[in-house]
């Protein structure tokens, strides 16, 4: 499986000092604001991503293989019925 992290502040000012009279609504607004603004990027960013999706399809991307020599145990060792249960995630990799 294939995934990316995407991960955007909201309040990337938080080390910042305030006035001694800011008034928490204003910084709870301002911290809305980035949140709209993060999930509209966000959104954004998934769609240009997603807009071919045959780019998918063509060539299978290295990540889905990263587990092909994640497993060091003794496969003969592990329970079958947790290979069974993982085996979406897995299952290929127990395959000879």
């Amino acid at each position: 499986m294939a995934y990316a992290l995407v991960a955007l502040p909201t309040d990337y000012d938080c080390w910042k000092s305030r006035d001694d009279g800011a008034e928490h609504q204003d910084l709870l607004a301002e911290i809305i604001g980035n949140l709209k603004k993060a999930a509209a990027s966000s959104v954004a960013l998934i769609m240009q991503a997603l807009d071919d999706v045959m780019l998918l399809t063509e060539e299978p991307s290295p990540s889905h293989d990263a587990l092909k020599l994640a497993i060091w145990s003794d496969k003969s060792k592990i329970d079958a019925a947790q290979v069974k249960r993982l085996e979406l995630l897995w299952g290929r990799h127990f395959q000879d």
